[in-house]
């Protein structure tokens, strides 16, 4: 029975593998290098006037798979950074301008966000 069920699975696979559709468009990503701008990743962000707000995220890549290590305040990003990819310029300002309560949530990682205009929603993290 196993061996059929493996044989049903690669039969499957090789049937919808070689009829799959073709994209009718290209994506082709090119790196945008800022000066002084530090990798980022699991941020929020959101666009206004042709500038990015970056809100939240990792400073120190990936976090550790150990629970007592694993998101490290070290490795937060403690600042929201304004982008101007035109110009290539960045500003940002500390969280810590902020109430404590702003600055723990907007420093989170992986928050979910939504822009609607000029509104951006975060939630969790």
């Amino acid at each position: 029975m196993l061996k059929k069920s493996i044989l049903f699975v690669f039969i499957l696979f090789w049937a919808f593998n070689g009829h799959a559709q073709m994209s009718p468009f290209d994506v082709l990503l090119e790196p945008m290098p800022i000066v002084g701008l530090r990798g980022i990743q699991s941020y929020a962000w959101g666009q206004h006037e042709g500038k990015w707000l970056i809100v939240g995220g990792r400073l120190d890549g990936l976090h550790r798979r150990q629970p007592f290590a694993a998101f490290d305040v070290a490795g937060s990003n403690n600042q929201l950074l304004v982008i101007d990819p035109v110009s290539q310029q960045k500003w940002s300002v500390p969280l810590t301008s902020l109430p404590t309560r702003l600055q723990e949530q907007l420093s989170s990682t992986n928050m979910e966000f939504y822009q609607e205009g000029d509104y951006l929603y975060l939630i969790g993290g």
